[in-house]
């Protein structure tokens, strides 16, 4: 709930579109398997698929503050894994950032913002059943 009310990014009025609207040099949101690579229409038909990472783009928020100024927020990666597993996820290419950082993880709720960085392409773990919440600091 305190991310949320913190974030703009995750409480859009805007359905997310995919494109670059705002001229930040990357989409709204982009979807990714747990390679690193842009889902497919293929990978969203897999029933069998249990794992997904999402970009979400802080700098591509389409609303205005009541002064009419931009919107603009942290931009995130979030990693769903709901396979019984581990499973490691690669980050995406450096032009969606350079570097990460662990904002929270549901398998060790006590794990502290910060405490782990990642750069581009890095491999991360995410446990079973679970999520890691990654925030871009380059």
């Amino acid at each position: 709930i305190d991310l949320r009310t913190r974030h703009p990014v995750f409480r859009r009025a805007d359905f997310l579109s995919g494109e670059e609207r705002l001229g930040s040099g990357a989409p709204d949101v982009w979807w990714f398997r747990a390679d690193g690579r842009k889902m497919t229409q293929r990978n969203w038909r897999d029933d069998r698929a249990l794992t997904l990472g999402v970009f979400l783009n802080g700098s591509e928020i389409p609303t205005l503050t009541e002064r009419g100024a931009p919107v603009i927020d942290d931009t995130f990666l979030i990693l769903f894994n709901a396979w019984e597993g581990a499973v490691d996820f690669t980050l995406p290419a450096v032009s969606f950032g350079r570097r990460w950082e662990l904002e929270l993880t549901s398998a060790d709720p006590a794990a502290e913002a910060g405490s782990e960085s990642y750069w581009a392409r890095a491999v991360v773990p995410v446990e079973g059943r679970s999520l890691v919440l990654l925030r871009r600091v380059g």
